[in-house]
């Protein structure tokens, strides 16, 4: 592995695991919370808790709030009535006015009557800290009593709920108290945890609802069977009307009343649905996936990559919305969102940067050896490149000028320089058309082969094409050559096929994309025998065996000779290409 890859995976560890631990207080994990929610949609409540909302429709009809007390212990009455278990107050009782103390006095009544099966609500101011509670008119016979006090996230969304707060004692909160006196068990008993998030059930009146105006309407006028529903239920009664009650925002929306929220919790509560602690769920699930990211970053390519990890993100997702959070496991998953955007960037920017480095080394190194449209191929399929070394068949051709060394004495340096360029430039050209690499140019000789760096399976037949070309366009160039220098010359051309080791061969400091094998030796040997045989153009019978192998038609040839090649033991057939 690259040392510039290993640093990333690190550096993506490290950062990975720091979001993981603390990005959890980021208003990301909000975001995520309140998405679980609306996805989910509303769901269905047990029917146990019951709201009585003194709401619009009571006000317009009975009159402003707040209500002389009596009214309230008539309400409270009429509930008990029609069969309630047990009734929380989400509201305080905590002023005394001097003209309605009979009233005050029925409602005391009322209350000390009902004791056992009765919660009041008290609060705690968070700015001085002082306690507000019931007159003691009212609660000196109240047992169950719970705070209402409720944090609310910086957004304004409430979320969460204290189960308990300390004063000179532990005290549970308000639907806490209602449902441990319906249970008949103590609040430790019932919840453990001191806080935890709240089980929104839905938008405004997804709790079963019930205006306090049709509670008091005179028996005849009541929906009777919509009442019934009060018939062993626990009921929460607060004010609902906007502007005058206690409207909250939670994930359903921006006008839900109070009181429901407090039904939500009791029914948590109730239910045994209290949101699970996630920390040590959520850290493992977040370093497994994060983990199998990284993995993946430094696996795949940019294109699987991005597949693999969306895949390995929506299975995140699956699980986090649709099995862990409807069994009540509500993952802080903000911060595996914030990691997973941030392995996922950050790997598609280093392999972006990787390939685009890969590109420009596969340019700078082949482009002065290979024909474009090879180069071309190469950067769109770079896994067909192996850096270093590695054996295959290839077909090596070496193209030797006949006469150069005499031509080299009459000839200027410069002009000399200006022949050979432009004779290696039309020689190239053709190399590279017929898609075959240049190795190196040695002297007076050009040395190419064919089926490397990209496997070419005609790359025997393609060798002998540029040969017959080369001769062509090289006898063509004569005229001119004569010329402007005064000079001719002729080629000598020989291709071998073999088994050859091939790749960017040197050292750190300097290396070349070249071939190696005695198939490139038996390639420059048979070249120099076109001499001896009065040739331009000689191959040998592995070249016309790699054509026949493919099912190729053979160029036009004539067998030559068959000989032992120096620093050969068996002999060697070699046959003259024609034109």
């Amino acid at each position: 592995m690259k040392p510039a890859k290993r640093k990333l995976i690190w550096f993506e560890v490290v950062l990975g695991i720091f979001l993981l631990l603390f990005l959890r207080i980021f208003s990301f994990n909000n975001f995520i919370s309140d998405l679980r929610f609306k996805i989910r949609g509303p769901i269905k409540p047990s029917g146990d808790v019951v709201v009585v909302a003194i709401d619009e429709d009571s006000l317009s009809q009975i009159g402003g709030w707040p209500w002389k007390r009596d009214l309230l212990a008539l309400l409270t009455h009429r509930i008990f009535e029609l069969g309630a278990k047990n009734i929380g107050f989400d509201m305080l009782f905590t002023d005394k006015y001097a003209d309605q103390a009979k009233a005050d006095s029925v409602f005391s009544s009322t209350l000390e009557r009902y004791a056992s099966q009765i919660t009041l609500a008290w609060f705690k101011d968070d700015t001085d800290q002082s306690i507000h509670r019931s007159l003691d008119l009212f609660s000196k016979s109240i047992k169950s009593q719970g705070f209402v006090n409720s944090p609310r996230d910086p957004d304004g969304i409430y979320r969460t709920v204290e189960y308990f707060m300390t004063t000179d004692r532990k005290e549970p909160c308000l639907a806490l108290a209602l449902v441990s006196q319906r249970a008949g068990a103590t609040p430790e008993n019932l919840v453990t945890r001191r806080s935890s998030p709240i089980r929104h059930l839905g938008p405004a009146q997804t709790v079963p609802y019930i205006s306090a105006l049709e509670i008091l309407k005179d028996n005849e006028s009541n929906t009777l069977s919509k009442l019934s529903q009060l018939k062993g239920k626990t009921v929460l009664i607060g004010v609902a009307a906007t502007g005058v009650g206690d409207v909250r925002t939670t994930p359903f929306g921006s006008s839900i009343p109070g009181v429901e929220i407090q039904a939500a919790i009791a029914e948590q509560i109730l239910k045994g649905h209290i949101p699970k602690d996630t920390g040590i769920l959520e850290i493992l699930m977040g370093i497994s996936f994060i983990g199998l990211l990284i993995f993946l970053g430094a696996k795949f390519s940019i294109k699987p990559f991005l597949i693999y990890s969306s895949f390995a993100i929506v299975i995140y997702l699956s699980i986090d919305f649709f099995v862990l959070f409807p069994k009540d496991y509500f993952l802080n998953s903000g911060a595996f969102y914030v990691s997973s955007v941030f392995v996922v960037l950050s790997n598609i920017g280093a392999k972006y940067y990787e390939e685009t480095e890969q590109k420009r080394f596969i340019r700078q190194a082949f482009s002065r050896y290979l024909a474009p449209e090879v180069v071309k191929r190469l950067i769109s399929q770079p896994e067909s490149l192996k850096l270093g070394g590695e054996k295959k068949e290839l077909t090596v051709l070496f193209c030797d000028l006949r006469n150069f060394t005499t031509v080299s004495e009459t000839l200027e340096p410069v002009l000399l320089t200006q022949l050979i360029n432009e004779t290696f430039t039309l020689l190239t050209a053709i190399i590279f058309k017929h898609k075959g690499t240049v190795d190196k140019y040695i002297g007076d000789a050009v040395m190419a082969f064919f089926g490397a760096p990209i496997d070419q399976p005609d790359q025997a037949l393609l060798a002998c094409h540029a040969a017959i070309e080369m001769a062509e366009e090289f006898q063509k160039k004569q005229p001119e050559f004569k010329k402007k220098y005064g000079v001719e010359l002729s080629l000598g051309i020989g291709i071998n096929t073999g088994m050859c080791l091939v790749g960017n061969i040197g050292s750190e400091q300097r290396f070349s994309y070249s071939t190696l094998g005695d198939p490139v030796n038996i390639a420059a040997r048979v070249e120099s025998c076109n001499k001896e045989f009065g040739t331009k153009l000689l191959i040998t019978q592995s070249v016309l065996d790699a054509i026949q192998k493919e099912k190729l038609p053979a160029p036009n040839h004539r067998f030559v000779s068959s000989l032992t090649l120096k620093g050969r033991s068996t002999s060697t057939s070699l046959f003259e290409l024609l034109p």
